[in-house]
């Protein structure tokens, strides 16, 4: 067993009392904080406890990421408090275990030869450090996750490096740590590469093989994933979560996604990875192995896992939640390599400074995430006080808060809580099934909606939503219930309603069409119904293009452009645009308009106008 006691001094004491009370500060800025994916962890408590097994209001399926975080949770349901409230506490508990895990990390490695003050100055970074605040805040899984990898890297680092002479019972431990991890995330299991490539690095050290080792860790862990696989498979008949089942599909996409993840996360910390890289290349040169190897076993997990993030994807949450879970381990290789530096001082005070800036930055944004989950508590509170029949179905985007409150059956529109829109070919936020949903005749569908010149309309955040809404089923159906606290709930109609705003939604009219020295001007007249939306970016999802064709005599397209609408239009709106042509020679040419939705359709009517060029 690793001894880590630690009696601190009367010093030492004053300043474990500064840290704690400068992470309960930095957590207090952030303590209303969590996605709305929290309150998912807590539909599923909330039928557990009640009996009604792990199910999803109705929807028996794996929709969560952690089985442990569920049963954890679970455990300490009894308390007289909020399940939301519970999962902070929890979560603010591993928030504060990790530093002292990191200390122990810290002072076994250096053999103790550093002073713990110096030690205790260092770890004020850690405290500073806003994902880490914020997302021991979220009600998620990520800080005991966080916690648990670096638990099972240090111990099995100690074991296989500082105490060679580990009986059995060390190596079975290791097994048990590793399979524990993976029930706390699914993608966990493929950390056991950690051991398998450190593993390759001792052979390559030390040219011995340790067969006592790699039989009962291999035979323990794998006993930990097949009882995991069992269990799941018992109970959803699935050998994945649907939450990954959900997420995953187009590896080109995903990979995409996560590189740029990724980058973005390089920009916003760009110090942090220069620390980091710094950090790396001094200990590499190290003569003392310890550190050394410490250094490879960290470099081995903070790569792997980043290459998984860029494979997975990535996450759509503020502040870099996949980052969190390494950067702890980063953070000890970091503090190892500037301990001894006499420039530590300031390093420690420029990441303070550093942090503290971001803060006020990320602050801004985690409020209005703050504000967006409230309202889906809002809306849940208020289709609960309707005393709705709890067999009606309810359709959501946000499945956490609405259905935590509601207690309808309710289908998950994104796929992370129902099987049917998971298993659907595509990946996250791409896979959906309007069908499928209105099949089910929901009294309620809660979509993203906007404010856009003074009128209600959808906002542009799933494909499979904004589908939807431009359908004229939806409308025929379902209409916009304007008593609800906050917008983004339709409520079925009593009766369908034959004619609706989508009859008239794609009408428009060219104006004032002209061609002046190879520049085309034209009026674009929107006549019909609700609003048209500008793209935020380009080629952005729902929003309006005039789509340009230029045809030769013979049919070909010459010269084809899309020109986007510069400002939302509401009916009877007009906006002018013009497209710069290319040289095309004297001859006649026709030019088609065609208005285009952006990943929705292309309108059905067709304007075209015959043109003669003359040089």
């Amino acid at each position: 067993m690793i001894n880590n006691f630690f009696t601190p001094t009367k010093k030492e004491g004053v300043w474990i009392i500064l840290l704690l009370l400068l992470g309960l500060a930095h957590l207090s800025v952030y303590f209303k904080f969590q996605p709305d994916d929290t309150f998912i962890y807590l539909v599923y408590i909330k039928n557990f406890i009640s009996s009604n097994g792990l199910s999803f209001n109705g929807e028996y399926v794996e929709g969560f990421s952690s089985v442990l975080w569920v049963y954890l949770n679970a455990l300490f349901a009894w308390l007289p408090v909020d399940y939301i409230h519970i999962s902070k506490l929890i979560s603010g508990i591993f928030y504060f275990l990790t530093p002292y895990l990191m200390f122990q990390i810290i002072t076994k490695v250096i053999d103790n030869n550093i002073s713990k003050i110096n030690i205790f100055l260092v770890l004020t970074t850690y405290f500073f450090y806003p994902p880490l605040a914020i997302w021991a805040m979220g009600g998620l899984e990520t800080m005991l996750y966080s916690f648990w990898l670096l638990l099972c890297l240090y111990y099995y680092f100690y074991i296989r490096t500082m105490n060679q002479n580990s009986a059995k019972k060390e190596f079975l431990t290791v097994g048990v740590l590793f399979g524990l991890l993976a029930t706390i995330r699914p993608e966990a299991f493929a950390l056991v590469g950690i051991v398998i490539l450190y593993e390759l690095y001792l052979l390559l050290k030390t040219k011995k093989i340790d067969y006592n080792f790699y039989t009962t860790f291999v035979m323990t862990y794998i006993s930990f994933i097949f009882a995991l696989l069992l269990w799941r498979y018992s109970l959803y008949g699935e050998f994945l979560p649907i939450t990954a089942i959900a997420k995953t599909g187009d590896l080109h996409h995903q990979i995409t996604v996560g590189l740029g993840y990724v980058k973005s996360f390089y920009s916003d910390w760009w110090p942090l990875i220069i620390a980091y890289v710094y950090a790396v290349v001094k200990l590499f040169f190290t003569k003392n192995t310890t550190l050394h190897s410490w250094n490879i076993i960290s470099l081995i997990t903070i790569t792997g896992y980043t290459l998984f993030i860029i494979a997975s994807g990535a996450d759509w949450m503020l502040s870099y939640r996949f980052f969190v879970p390494i950067i702890p381990i980063a953070f000890v290789v970091i503090y190892l390599s500037i301990l001894e530096n006499r420039f530590m001082i300031l390093v420690v005070l420029i990441s303070i400074a550093f942090f503290t800036y971001k803060n006020t930055h990320i602050h801004k944004q985690i409020q209005q995430d703050i504000a967006a989950t409230y309202g889906d508590v809002l809306i849940g509170q208020y289709l609960k006080n309707l005393h709705l029949d709890t067999n009606e179905y309810i359709a959501v985007v946000d499945a956490g808060a609405i259905p935590y409150y509601a207690n309808n059956k309710t289908i998950d529109m994104v796929g992370l809580n129902n099987k049917h829109i998971a298993h659907l070919e595509g990946t996250f936020m791409l896979k959906h099934d309007n069908n499928f949903v209105l099949q089910h005749k929901p009294l309620y569908i809660q979509i993203h909606v906007q404010k856009v010149k003074e009128q209600i309309t959808n906002m542009p955040d799933f494909i499979g939503s904004s589908k939807l809404y431009y359908s004229k089923e939806f409308h025929q159906n379902y209409i916009y219930d304007s008593n609800a606290t906050v917008g983004g709930l339709f409520l079925r109609r009593d009766t369908v309603q034959r004619h609706t705003h989508m009859d008239t939604y794609y009408d428009y009219a060219i104006q004032n069409f002209e061609l002046n020295d190879y520049k085309l001007h034209f009026t674009l007249h929107k006549t019909g119904a609700d609003i048209w939306l500008k793209p935020q970016h380009p080629h952005a999802m729902c929003s309006i293009y005039a789509n340009i064709k230029v045809k030769d005599q013979q049919n070909n397209i010459v010269y084809e452009e899309l020109i986007p609408i510069s400002q939302d239009m509401a009916q009877n709106d007009k906006i002018a645009l013009e497209s710069n042509l290319p040289k095309l020679g004297s001859n006649t040419y026709l030019v088609e308009i065609q208005p285009t939705q952006m990943g929705i359709t292309h309108f059905d009517k067709l304007y075209t106008k015959s043109i003669t060029i003359k040089e």
